[in-house]
């Protein structure tokens, strides 16, 4: 999903991370706290691009009833375990494809780089209600989760060192038999140790006592202040009065920014059941008579593949429509002599796809339409194959230097792309900033967990294996003089989620066809 900012070169601070990410052994044995309530429970041109077959996650579609593996226990925790979900999770793991060990090893990274006299406080996302008592499916905070695995709602989850080691602590909604018979169970604080590797547990109610023990030397590091609800928020206000407090979302998500291998074989997945999604709608595209129709079928064919939700509202936008880059209504008629423009993707297990692909609604591109295809998809390519740890190596006499590349280098190299080929398409530049008339947005973002993903980093981070970035380059073309008539009205987007590997660029996205032959051959075959 294009991402504002009128092109966003250098727009965006530079945020220096300096001592907080330094790793770091020492002890914060002075800060092992005396609070022990009675309910604690404690424990232990030519673009070239990897095309590997990816590894499959095929536990996203369900056993048939008759091969369901045994579930050896009827408690349920509030969210998928091993022992209820068998079809989803294996033994060790704590969400789909992530174990418990990944999860403590993501702990440790973060209390490591913190330091030692720093406690990091991080509340989970609050339940909105969409109207009266009628709520939005819950989504987790993506920070929270990250850390913990933990779906629910209601929590707060503390790290810190002690004596050189991650301690974790966290504070959960107790059990409720009124309120799980209404809204499900809950995990409580009999099982969250044993499931999530927590040092202690307390109800979430205590937190106000816990924060009151908290020695006052010590720095707060309180993450997404915004996104909790009130009664937390009140408690945490009241109770780090006496605390220096900062945010420590740039250095947890320089944690995540990159991915490891389970991470990176969830977004496999994202990407793959995306682009089937692509396929499906393409193919049955003669339907349709609306814009809503073929959000219709993007969602449904992704929630088939194994995607919880879709990761944004999609652009499915009609013609000059296209124009508006986050375009959402999605309420217009199909034209078939016109394009679509379909921005959309699955979310697989907390991990998300995003992909832009602009496919004629009648199944053949016309001669104008497919000029402007060719240059977008063009640019596509070249700038994909700069998606590299060491460009310069890449056979391209395209005038680059040896820098290492960053988002906002291949920004840079995408408006030189975009300028030569408004140029061929008979459209003169008189400013040095009027590309952006034709391609105001950036050339892409991180991708992870957030569609925009750590969205508090900036863009001049070196590629490094195990990123995710997506490349989407555009041309938008209005309904002005200074176009030529044949192609006024035309707006052409190509998204594809890209990984940074040691070697070529792994295209994650590539189930979603994007030749002009391909696409016209899948919506012909209909019938």
């Amino acid at each position: 999903m294009s991402k504002g900012g009128g092109g966003g070169v250098g727009e965006q601070t530079v945020l220096p991370l300096g001592p907080l990410l330094s790793s770091t052994t020492s002890s914060l044995g002075s800060l092992s706290l005396s609070f022990r309530p009675t309910t604690t429970t404690t424990t232990t041109t030519t673009t070239t691009t990897t095309t590997t077959t990816p590894t499959t996650l095929s536990r996203s579609r369900p056993h048939p009833l008759h091969v369901l593996p045994q579930r050896t226990i009827t408690s349920r925790i509030g969210q998928p375990h091993p022992d209820t979900h068998p079809h989803l999770l294996r033994s060790r793991e704590v969400t789909f494809g992530v174990t418990l060990d990944e999860y403590k090893q993501r702990r440790k990274n973060l209390t490591e780089a913190l330091g030692s006299d720093i406690v990091t406080i991080i509340p989970a996302a609050a339940h909105h209600l969409m109207t009266n008592d009628i709520p939005y499916r819950y989504r987790q905070n993506s920070n929270f989760l990250y850390l913990s695995g933990f779906q629910e709602p209601g929590s707060v989850i503390v790290l810190r060192l002690v004596d050189g080691k991650p301690h974790f602590t966290m504070f959960v909604r107790p059990r409720d038999e009124t309120r799980e018979l209404w809204d499900g169970p809950r995990c409580g604080t009999e099982r969250a140790s044993e499931v999530f590797g927590a040092d202690e547990v307390y109800p979430i109610d205590e937190l106000d006592s816990y924060l009151q023990t908290l020695p006052t030397e010590y720095e707060v590091a309180l993450c997404d202040s915004h996104e909790y609800d009130r009664e937390i928020a009140t408690t945490l206000h009241t109770g780090l009065q006496e605390h220096e407090v900062s945010d420590p979302k740039v250095v947890i998500e320089r944690l995540r920014l990159q991915k490891s291998e389970a991470e990176i074989g969830l977004m496999r997945e994202a990407g793959n059941l995306s682009g089937t999604a692509f396929v499906e709608t393409m193919r049955n595209m003669r339907q349709f008579t609306t814009e809503a129709h073929v959000e219709g079928s993007l969602e449904f064919h992704c929630r088939l593949g194994g995607a919880l939700r879709l990761a944004y509202p999609p652009v499915i936008a009609t013609g000059i429509s296209a124009n508006t880059l986050h375009y959402v209504e999605n309420d217009d008629v199909l034209d078939p002599t016109k394009l679509l423009l379909v921005d959309a993707g699955g979310e697989f297990h907390s991990y998300a796809a995003d992909i832009t692909r602009t496919f004629p609604i009648g199944g053949r591109y016309s001669e104008a339409q497919a000029k402007v295809y060719e240059e977008v998809l063009n640019i596509q390519k070249k700038v994909i194959n700069k998606v590299r740890t060491l460009p310069s190596l890449v056979d391209e006499d395209d005038g680059e230097d040896d820098e290492d590349m960053n988002l906002m280098r291949l920004h840079l190299y995408s408006i030189r792309l975009v300028c030569e080929a408004l140029g061929r398409l008979g459209i003169r530049l008189t400013g040095t900033q009027d590309y952006r008339k034709y391609y105001p947005h950036n050339i892409g973002h991180y991708l992870g967990m957030d569609v925009h993903d750590t969205s508090s980093l900036n863009n001049t981070i070196s590629f490094e294996p195990g990123m995710v970035v997506t490349v989407e380059p555009g041309l938008y073309l209005p309904d002005s003089p200074e176009v030529p008539v044949e192609l006024r009205g035309i707006g052409i987007r190509i998204e594809d989620d890209v990984l940074v590997t040691d070697g070529a660029p792994e295209v994650l996205s590539q189930a979603a066809p994007k030749e002009i032959s391909e696409i016209e051959s899948i919506m012909s075959a209909f019938k």
